[in-house]
């Protein structure tokens, strides 16, 4: 279960199965919430988010 989350930035560990959108600088959650991501950590999270949504058909 550990692939299914993510540090975004140093104050934020998201749940990928609970991202809905995300932009260059920011993770839009299932809730609403909007989370600033690390400029350091966006190829990393986008990597890590479509190796997440192609597993098991999700």
């Amino acid at each position: 279960m550990r692939e299914d989350f993510f540090r975004i930035h140093k104050g934020y560990l998201v749940n990928m199965k609970y991202v809905e959108r995300y932009s260059r600088t920011e993770v839009q959650m299932k809730n609403g919430k909007r989370l600033l991501i690390s400029k350091y950590k966006y190829q990393d999270f986008i990597k890590a988010y479509l190796e997440y949504i192609t597993k098991d058909g999700r």
